[in-house]
């Protein structure tokens, strides 16, 4: 909604172009089509990137010296050179672009804090993240480590790191109103969390996991993995059905309410192992010192 306010109050009769083609600028797409009968002119990415040709992207570069046919909107985490790139092109924040993620309010190595309120809390040198919304909070401990890792957090999702984790290539995304709490000594290897709206997450002191794992919490959903737990490679875990299923006669969701979403959990204990490609899904109760093949 912010962006879109942005584009109605500034674009001034010009087209709109969106910079990056993903599921975020996607929905503004739709979005401006559905509500305001404003098409998107098309996509831009950087220009060092070689975009199809099929007019829908376009290399930024062309961009350069049209800030009075266009108005640009960006949601992607902020980089200069994106900045760079838009002023070099002649284009003038606020009025003719709005980068979503430029309102850094207080930077340290320690605390962030931008204008949408949100913040991290703890050094956070080495990662990579995005805030999608507002009122978002990372909490990290002390000693913890960040390889190529990324945190993406939208409105009011609340992330807490124990001390001396390892996060490597780890992608963590956090839906609206989203949780996760990873205690302390864990390490992660390679792999996906993806935390829906208002769903839980929470795992436990001395966890461990190997590559190509995949942990998708569906919305209202709750996971609770316990201390001293060492999950192998290729895990899936998954607290719900992802894809929502109706019946043909009464036309009424079936299998992914919100009744029936809160009614689904899964419980690991402490000190549990999990072998290679073990799939755990919703109602699984594992109890303490489990081995599962």
């Amino acid at each position: 909604g912010d962006i879109i306010d942005h584009i109605l109050a500034n674009r001034n009769g010009r087209q709109v172009v969106l910079w990056g083609k993903y599921i975020i600028s996607e929905q503004i797409a739709v979005q401006l089509k559905e509500e305001y009968d404003i098409e998107v002119a098309f996509y831009v990415v950087s220009s060092d990137r070689n975009p199809p040709d099929n007019g829908i992207i376009k290399p930024s570069s062309y961009l350069n010296g049209k800030a009075a046919d266009y108005y640009v909107a960006v949601h992607l985490a902020f980089h200069q050179s994106i900045k760079d790139a838009l002023t070099v092109y002649g284009f003038q924040t606020g009025r003719d672009y709005y980068y979503f993620c430029d309102c850094i309010v207080e930077q340290r190595e320690d605390y962030y804090k931008d204008a949408h309120g949100n913040q991290i809390f703890g050094k956070y040198a080495g990662l990579k993240f995005a805030f999608s919304g507002f009122g978002a909070t990372l909490r990290i401990g002390e000693g913890t480590v960040f390889e190529k890792a990324m945190i993406y957090l939208h409105s009011d999702a609340q992330v807490s790191i124990g001390n001396n984790c390892t996060l490597f290539k780890t992608q963590l995304r956090l839906l609206n109103g989203g949780e996760a709490s990873i205690g302390a000594d864990c390490a992660f290897r390679e792999g996906f969390i993806h935390v829906n709206p208002n769903a839980r997450l929470s795992i436990g002191d001395r966890f461990s996991v190997q590559p190509r794992y995949c942990m998708i919490i569906s919305e209202y959903t709750n996971v609770t993995i316990g201390r001293d737990c060492m999950f192998s490679w290729d895990i899936l875990l998954m607290a719900g059905d992802s894809h929502s299923i109706f019946d043909v006669v009464t036309k009424k969701n079936i299998n992914s309410t919100i009744e029936e979403s809160k009614r689904r959990k899964i419980v690991i204990g402490n000190h549990v192992w999990l072998g290679a490609r073990t799939i755990i899904l919703y109602h699984t109760d594992i109890g303490d010192g489990s081995i599962i093949g």
